[in-house]
């Protein structure tokens, strides 16, 4: 959140945001999620995140679970 950000950077934490997470279903039987990066990133899907930090609400939240599912559907490893 943008509050964890202000308070990370207070703490003169390194802090860099990349996008968001969008987690969405248009139906019951469609599961659907969305990771919005900046245009020149080098991230093209969830995969991608596969041993990189990732910032998340918190720990053992849904989005956690949700990043994590993605990403070992798309192949990666989610550590």
């Amino acid at each position: 959140t943008a509050a964890a950000a202000i308070q990370a950077r207070s703490q003169n934490m390194p802090v860099t945001i990349v996008g968001g997470l969008t987690n969405f279903a248009a139906n019951d039987s469609v599961d659907q999620s969305g990771l919005v990066v900046a245009k020149d990133s080098s991230i093209s899907g969830f995969r991608d995140l596969e041993g990189k930090t990732v910032a998340i609400s918190g720990l053992k939240s849904v989005s956690e679970a949700v990043i994590s599912a993605a990403v070992e559907k798309s192949g990666g490893a989610a550590n």
